[in-house]
């Protein structure tokens, strides 16, 4: 579907299919009119890429829905008027001025609005979703861009324990230092902290808060990169004789 709705010209395509024994897939795939057939066949294929890579360790799973500012899929075991239904995807932004020359960093573009449902057995939705605000000011990190950065989560670079799991020092191409953190447990509990954190950290602006860089949800891995505090926290000042003569 996704080849065939990049070369269309409404840039939608649905479809059905054989899923086990008296149960039937329906899905489709929509960019909008927009964007280029090559742009809009990589941006569905990467939605359908997150799908697969973030969805919650359950066998039952029926279905799931991802919508960004150009392109959206979905797919259920159960009808949803394929034929006729659209998603409601933002209008076509004015032109844009040419392309920079400059390379361009490992990243996803910055607010990038994507939203994440999953659906599990007897349509009950769970309470994973993930909404990334268009107004917030962070990056959508590769994981490999996050590997590098942190020497594959090395122990060398770990800063120390979360209640949700390691953070590590980062570093990235340009030089920029980061903490890392990587959110442990359930694929489904680490979307939900992510999400919290994300909606909750991207709209905090001031200069005594730490400032939320960006995120990576990829092959299950749940990160959140924060801005980098060569100190430490103020907990750690307070509380450890090593800072006494800071105090």
């Amino acid at each position: 579907m996704t080849t065939d709705a990049s070369n269309l010209e409404q840039k939608y395509a649905s479809n059905k299919t054989e899923y086990m024994a008296n149960q039937t897939m329906y899905g489709l795939v929509q960019c909008t009119r927009d964007l280029i057939a090559e742009d809009c066949k990589r941006c569905l294929e990467s939605y359908v890429a997150s799908a697969i890579e973030s969805k919650p360790n359950c066998s039952d799973q029926l279905g799931a829905r991802i919508m960004g500012p150009n392109c959206y899929i979905r797919y259920e075991l159960y009808s949803f008027n394929v034929a006729t239904y659209t998603a409601n995807l933002p209008s076509p932004p004015l032109p844009l001025p040419p392309p920079s020359t400059q390379p361009v960093p490992a990243v996803s573009p910055k607010n990038e609005l994507r939203s994440v449902h999953y659906f599990l057995q007897g349509n009950v939705e769970t309470n994973v979703e993930l909404i990334l605000h268009p107004n917030a000011e962070y990056q959508v990190f590769d994981l490999d861009t996050l590997r590098k950065a942190t020497y594959n989560f090395s122990e060398k670079n770990k800063l120390g324990q979360g209640g949700f799991g390691p953070v590590y020092k980062g570093t990235l191409p340009n030089g920029e230092n980061m903490a890392v953190k990587r959110l442990c447990g359930s694929s489904a509990q680490g979307l939900r902290e992510l999400k919290n954190e994300v909606q909750f950290l991207a709209k905090l602006k001031h200069k005594n808060l730490v400032q939320l860089i960006g995120c990576c949800i990829q092959n299950k891995e749940h990160i959140l990169c924060y801005e980098f505090l060569p100190n430490g926290s103020l907990d750690k000042i307070l509380f450890s004789t090593n800072y006494n003569s800071i105090l």
